[in-house]
């Protein structure tokens, strides 16, 4: 998975939110900042405003002061831009397995690089999440993969086999598919009529193949509990 694009949408941004100076500083521009916290919202606050709520809401003086006379210049920014997607690099290379395993804590550490930066506040990715679905769409194609394997390999010798190893075997499969929640294959059952394949999913723990529901106790591939099961395709289980 790759930030590149992420990377040099940031650059532009910094481009676009700082005063320029001739040693590569400058200071945020709070409007800009604005547009970009509020988005398409009819409101957006202006620095004037800012600056009189501040005088009326002295709660919030240290940040208003804070933000407009000691936020990180735009060099010190980029810089701090590259420390957060070299670091968002590193941690898209490890599956959530890992990251569990490793007793990382994913927003502790980003924060520790952006925490004092207004603009990468606002503007930096949620990674463990954007990192999360990427890991979850390569295993939404390796079981797609795996799944017409074993179709397949049934049509071929007349059964479904023993383990997904004899796909490899037979030459139906180039490599077993991972299970980026567990690090190991994907489980795979026999059952009176077909198979079963599925991912321990987000809560790291084998349910047996029972796929999370939401409240109408329809079945939700990739839920905070539950397993996230590829075959069958699971049917709803309507709550009376």
């Amino acid at each position: 998975m790759s930030f590149a694009g992420e990377k040099m949408f940031i650059y532009d941004e910094i481009q676009r939110c700082f005063t320029e100076d001739r040693f590569g500083g400058g200071h945020l521009y709070l409007s800009r900042i604005g547009d970009l916290s509020y988005g398409d919202d009819s409101y957006v606050p202006k620095p004037e405003g800012f600056i009189v709520e501040a005088i009326f809401s002295p709660g919030i003086w240290p940040r208003a002061i804070k933000v407009l006379f000691f936020h990180p210049n735009k060099q010190e920014t980029r810089e701090a831009a590259d420390r957060f997607y070299a670091y968002c690099e590193t941690i898209a290379q490890k599956t959530p397995a890992q990251i569990r395993a490793q007793g990382i804590d994913v927003e502790k550490e980003t924060m520790k690089i952006i925490k004092d930066n207004v603009l990468l506040n606002v503007l930096a990715p949620a990674l463990e999440r954007a990192s999360e679905i990427g890991h979850r769409h390569r295993t939404n194609v390796e079981a797609t993969i795996t799944i017409l394997a074993l179709q397949r390999y049934k049509a071929d010798k007349g059964s479904y086999p023993n383990d997904l190893q004899q796909l490899i075997s037979a030459g139906y499969l180039r490599q077993l598919p991972i299970d980026v929640y567990s690090d190991k294959p994907l489980v795979y059952r026999m059952t009176d009529d077909s198979f079963i394949l599925y991912s321990v999913g987000k809560d790291f723990e084998d349910d047996g193949g029972k796929p999370g529901t939401d409240r109408k106790g329809r079945p939700i591939l990739w839920d905070d509990d539950g397993d996230s099961v590829f075959w069958p395709v699971p049917k709803p289980e309507l709550n009376q």
